[in-house]
């Protein structure tokens, strides 16, 4: 059974930083070249939508959006 799936994902997509090894996206660390590897990826969430009326770039928006507010949070926990 493979466990820490989400951890990884968070990881890859630079929202949390690794507290051991390396991890490398399109050959850039993630910790050291974090808008680098944001620029190669792309993200597809789990729940297509929030709502039926929202368009797949506004519920995009809305989501990157909720990620760089949670930021700091995630950092200071």
């Amino acid at each position: 059974m493979v466990r820490g799936k989400t951890t990884t994902i968070n990881i890859l997509a630079t929202v949390l930083r690794p507290t051991s090894g390396r991890f490398v996206v399109a050959g850039h660390d993630v910790v050291t070249e974090p808008h680098i590897v944001r620029r190669h990826i792309g993200i597809v969430f789990q729940d297509p939508s929030l709502d039926d009326e929202l368009t797949s770039t506004r519920t995009s928006t809305y989501m990157v959006g909720c990620m760089v507010l949670a930021r700091p949070l995630l950092r200071s926990a």
